[in-house]
């Protein structure tokens, strides 16, 4: 090993994630900043804060969500709100782990690097390690934010940490994956898997009160219960978690060549000149894979978020108090298709996430030189443009019919029906092509930058899940199509603005194929 090859390979990380990184820091630390300022607006006083405590304890969706409300001070209000945070955290996380790891050793940046100076091992361990102090970075910036507003420094350390921890157990699973499998698209859908399988897994265990929520690799503030009980353990049981799948991981990657995986991809031998076969067929055989998986995803999340309401009107029956607000509300129908609507924000974006991965798969092959080589036989520009918008479209469009027919196949027949599901997923359909379309602009004039997409569909995220406490204006969420898209399942109307959001998408996509055709491939 030559150390100052490898201070200069952490150099590069740096330099490749100067601008990434600080975006994804500094827009999370401005998240809980802002909403510890909203809870402080919204509950001036310590009965304001007791009864809404107590609301939330009636309120199964927000516990399997959230879980419940362990300090009702102005800072536990905010530990308990900003939870959600988990998932970008570990979003976050293994992200860095596969862009400095399995993305550049699958594009063959790093041979020489390995060959001759720090060896084959330790890109991707110092990728693992670089994702690890960003997270750990993170957490303290949470936490002197937090310090910041007056909260004790312990209790402030303990909820950044916790965050902390969810990055560092996602980084560590990563590490895993990206050893079993040599596809760098491929980590990033297995291990976004077992992030969201786990969170709901989180949730059935908050909501039954059972052991499941240890299985969840995420939301390790709901265990430390900062400003609370103050859980340090806990952390060392992360830790000691983590310690395992980093040896694991050393172990695969010692065990592997370099470039290869222990699952064989068969898309690689895929990766040809289309001569044989028509641009149609060649495209569905390197995405076959992938595009099941998104199918399979659906119906998984599908199967979770009925049982999970399942779980729910149990609850409904047993709590006198949930009994008395159901009749207020119009019956536990009601707020079952309230709760089924509102989840239907989480599928779209999974149709998002399938969409922006999609276009992803198509930069990669560009920066692997693969397209030059395509647009040199017997594809045009027009047809690669269309395949790869028209396909991200039609994958994310699957994984929402995928999710309607399932849900409404899961639930109870009086309920809603096929028909109904599935346009409330269609109304959501203008939103996810509007980001294809955007990501689609930055692959036709600033390709470099088309994994900031993720900051669009985490931006969506935020504003659906926090609005109730930022109170934005509709004249700002309106440029948040996701957020803002009405919940047809509720109300059976739509309005006129999905049929906004579609064309202003088509527009888009209009002006970025002029832009597209006239970039070269691979720059």
């Amino acid at each position: 090993m030559n150390a100052r090859a490898v201070w200069t390979l952490i150099g590069l990380m740096a330099r490749r994630d100067r601008v990434r990184s600080s975006i994804w820091l500094l827009a999370l630390t401005g998240l809980v900043s802002s909403t510890y300022q909203a809870m402080t607006e919204l509950f001036a006083d310590q009965a304001a804060r007791d009864a809404f405590a107590a609301q939330v304890a009636l309120i199964p969706t927000q516990l399997a969500l959230l879980g419940p409300v362990y300090d009702t001070s102005v800072a536990g209000l905010t530990a308990w709100r900003v939870s959600a945070f988990s998932l970008f955290v570990g979003m976050f996380a293994f992200f860095s782990v596969t862009r400095h790891g399995r993305a550049l050793e699958q594009q063959g940046q790093m041979e020489l690097v390995v060959s001759r100076q720090v060896g084959r091992l330790w890109p991707m361990r110092l990728a693992v390690l670089w994702s690890m102090a960003l997270v750990v970075l993170l957490g303290t910036l949470f936490a002197l934010v937090m310090i910041g507003q007056g909260v004790p420094v312990a209790d402030g350390l303990l909820l950044g940490w916790s965050f902390s921890m969810d990055g560092l157990v996602m980084a560590a699973i990563a590490a895993v994956v990206s050893q079993v499998w040599a596809q760098a698209r491929t980590v990033n859908l297995v291990t976004g898997a077992i992030m969201t399988g786990g969170f709901f897994l989180n949730a059935i265990g908050r909501i039954n009160d059972s052991w499941l929520v240890w299985l969840s690799p995420i939301a390790w503030v709901q265990r430390t219960q900062p400003f609370a009980a103050n859980n340090w353990w806990v952390l060392g049981v992360g830790l000691v978690i983590v310690g395992v799948f980093l040896v694991v991981a050393e172990v695969l990657l010692r065990g592997r060549a370099y470039g290869a995986g222990y699952v064989h991809d068969q898309r690689d031998t895929s990766l040809s000149v289309p001569t044989a076969i028509g641009p149609m067929a060649l495209w569905w055989r390197l995405n076959r894979t992938s595009y099941l998986a998104w199918l399979v995803a659906s119906a998984v999340l599908a199967v979770l978020i009925t049982g999970l309401a399942s779980s729910i009107e149990t609850q409904f029956a047993t709590s006198p108090q949930l009994v008395a607000l159901l009749e207020m509300i119009g019956g536990s129908d009601q707020l079952m298709l309230a709760y089924m609507g509102f989840m239907l924000v989480i599928v779209a974006m999974l149709a998002s996430a399938a969409a922006i991965m999609a276009l992803l798969q198509v930069r990669q092959l560009e920066q692997r030189q693969l397209l030059e080589l395509w647009l040199a036989g017997q594809w045009s520009r027009t047809q690669l443009f269309g395949l790869t918008t028209g396909w991200a479209i039609f994958q994310s469009t699957s994984v929402l019919m995928v999710y309607a027919v399932v849900a409404a196949y899961l639930a109870p027949s009086s309920l809603y029906g096929v028909g109904d599901v599935m346009i409330t997923a269609l109304v959501y359909l203008p939103a996810v092509v509007l980001t294809v379309a955007l990501g689609a602009t930055l692959w036709g004039y600033q390709p470099q930058w088309l994994g900031a997409m993720w900051l669009w569909l985490a931006l969506n995220g935020a504003v659906a899940f926090l609005n109730d406490l930022w109170l934005l204006d509709n004249s700002v969420v309106q440029f948040v199509p996701l957020a803002h898209t009405p919940l047809y399942l509720v109300d059976m109307t739509i309005t006129v603005y999905p049929l906004m959001v579609g064309v202003v998408a088509l527009i888009v996509l209009a002006v970025v194929y002029r832009g597209w055709i006239r970039r070269d491939a691979g720059r």
